[in-house]
C-alpha cells in the first residue's frame, strides 16, 4: 500500500521527510528500521511504503496511541533508556531531532549502536549550534534554551 497523507496539507511534510529516506536508501533499500522519537509516525509510514520493516519509539503516550491507531504502526512508548531493544537487529536506526533532548546523549548513541547490525546505518539529525539557522535565529528561538534542549552540538562534538 502506498503512503497517503491524511490531509492535503501534509503533502509538503511528506516531501520534506522524503529527503531523510534518500539519505540511506541508496545504501540499504530494505531491512528493519527503528525510528527513535517517531512523533506522529509520518516518517515511519513513508519508510514502510518504501518497503522497510518499521518500528518506532516515542516518549509521548498519546502520540504513540494516535500513530498506532491511525497509521497502524508498531510504536513502543517510553524513553530510550527504559526500552529493551535487541542487539545487532536493526539495519537502520534514525533519530531526527531527538538526541538534543537526551540527558546523556553519548550513552544513548552507544546503546543504539549496539542494536545495529554490523553493517547497519545510524542516521542522526539534530540542530547545529554553529549552523546558519542558529546564528540567524538565535534571539527568536526557544529551542536553544533550557529545558527544551539539554545539549547543542557542533561537528567537533563526537568521538565515538
Amino acid at each position: 500500500m502506498a503512503y497517503r497523507t491524511i490531509r492535503p496539507q501534509l503533502l509538503n511534510v511528506t516531501n520534506l521527510l522524503d529527503h531523510r529516506v534518500r539519505f540511506f536508501r541508496g545504501i540499504k533499500r530494505q531491512g528493519r528500521l527503528l525510528d527513535i522519537g517517531s512523533g506522529n509516525g509520518h516518517f515511519l509510514a513513508l519508510c514502510r511504503s518504501k518497503g522497510y520493516d518499521v518500528q518506532g519509539i516515542e516518549i509521548s503516550e498519546w502520540v504513540a496511541i494516535y500513530t498506532t491507531q491511525t497509521l497502524g504502526l508498531s510504536i513502543t512508548t517510553g524513553e530510550i533508556d527504559d526500552v529493551k531493544l535487541p542487539t545487532h537487529y536493526f539495519d537502520i536506526i534514525t533519530m531526527c531531532h531527538t538526541l538534543e533532548h537526551a540527558l546523556d546523549p553519548r550513552q544513548v548513541v552507544l546503546k543504539v549502536k549496539s542494536c545495529l547490525k554490523k553493517d547497519g546505518i545510524l542516521a542522526i539529525e539534530m540542530p547545529n549550534y554553529d549552523g546558519t539557522d542558529a546564528r540567524r535565529k538565535w534571539q527568536d528561538s526557544i529551542g536553544w534554551q533550557l529545558p527544551y534542549h539539554f545539549y547543542h552540538f557542533t561537528e567537533a562534538a563526537w568521538d565515538i
